[in-house]
């Protein structure tokens, strides 16, 4: 019988090395596992660090959805090529797919069509309320102030110079907006008057046969005092000063 011990030892596995322990997922061998006491961060958090949070704020992903919505792209019509709002260009291609027959294009189109037109309807009827409303109470104030015998206030904007567009909502004003405004259009106002009443005097002393030899010069004098009038008639938009 050959000696067992020309034959060479056995090589201990790792696992007859490490006893019983099994090594795996979350189990470490002991020699590589933190000693108690021991941290795994030895030189510790930099001072000053703070927790990093990804958070975007209501209006910073307002900003970034708007931005990118209004974002211009590059499109051909044709054999031109133009920049339009990538919104723009959504809508556009449902509009295309709809009119092309496709059926759930054709029910998005509609319901945004839907949704667009009951949106503009409601901000005209509110706009309509508001400026009712803006109009009867300086009325009533209006009012207030015949029946003291007072002068009427003359506001800026005044309400009698609001004009509004039962079509579209908008309201335009034709006279000042503000105090400051106001001083400037009276003051055009008086201008404008004393413009007609130049051209006036000169129209009659054109037509007067003893000034036949300088008629040329008050011809002259007219025209020019006319395009100074027609200016200033067409920034106050027919407005005209309250007294």
């Amino acid at each position: 019988m050959a000696d067992d011990r020309s034959k060479p030892p056995k090589k201990k596995t790792a696992a007859n090395r490490l006893g019983k322990y099994d090594v795996g997922y979350a189990k470490p061998p002991p020699a590589t596992r933190f000693k108690p006491g021991q941290s795994g961060n030895p030189r510790g958090r930099p001072k000053g660090a703070k927790n990093k949070q990804q958070h975007i704020s209501t209006e910073t992903l307002h900003d970034i959805i708007l931005s990118e919505a209004y974002r211009k792209v590059t499109i051909t019509e044709g054999n031109k090529r133009r920049e339009i709002p990538i919104l723009r260009a959504t809508v556009r291609s449902i509009a295309l797919g709809a009119a092309k027959g496709q059926p759930s294009a054709q029910k998005l189109l509609l319901d945004i069509v839907n949704k667009t037109e009951a949106a503009r309807r409601q901000a005209i009827e509110r706009t309509a309320e508001e400026f009712v409303q803006y109009q009867c109470e300086w009325e009533e104030l209006f009012e207030q102030y015949r029946a003291k015998g007072l002068p009427l206030p003359n506001p800026a904007p005044h309400p009698h110079d609001l004009q509004f567009d039962e079509a579209t909502g908008a309201i335009t004003i034709i006279g000042p907006q503000n105090e400051a405004a106001k001083l400037k259009w009276e003051k055009l106002s008086d201008d404008l008057q004393g413009i007609e009443d130049s051209i006036a005097e000169l129209q009659k002393f054109s037509a007067d046969p003893k000034n036949e030899d300088i008629k040329h010069l008050i011809e002259a004098d007219i025209a020019f005092e006319t395009n100074i009038r027609d200016r200033i008639r067409a920034a106050l938009k027919g407005w005209r000063k309250r007294t």
